[in-house]
C-alpha cells in the first residue's frame, strides 16, 4: 500500500511541488519527477552508493 501522506510530503520538501499540483498527477509523473531529483542530487542508479553502518542503524531505527 502506498502512504501517500510519505510521497507528499517528499513533493513539497524536495520537488517544489505545491499539494494541489501533486493530487493531480499520476504515479508515472510522480515516479519521473523523483527520479529526476535523484540524479540532480548525486545518486546514480548505474553506481549505487553503498550506505554505511551508521545510516544503515539510523534507517533500522525508524
Amino acid at each position: 500500500m502506498t502512504d501517500y501522506y510519505e510521497l507528499l510530503g517528499f513533493a513539497i520538501a524536495n520537488l517544489g511541488i505545491s499539494a494541489r499540483e501533486f493530487w493531480r498527477m499520476t504515479m508515472r509523473e510522480y515516479a519521473a519527477a523523483h527520479k529526476a531529483w535523484l540524479r540532480m542530487n548525486g545518486f546514480d542508479e548505474a553506481a549505487p552508493q553503498q550506505m554505511s553502518r551508521d545510516e544503515m542503524a539510523e534507517l533500522a531505527n525508524l
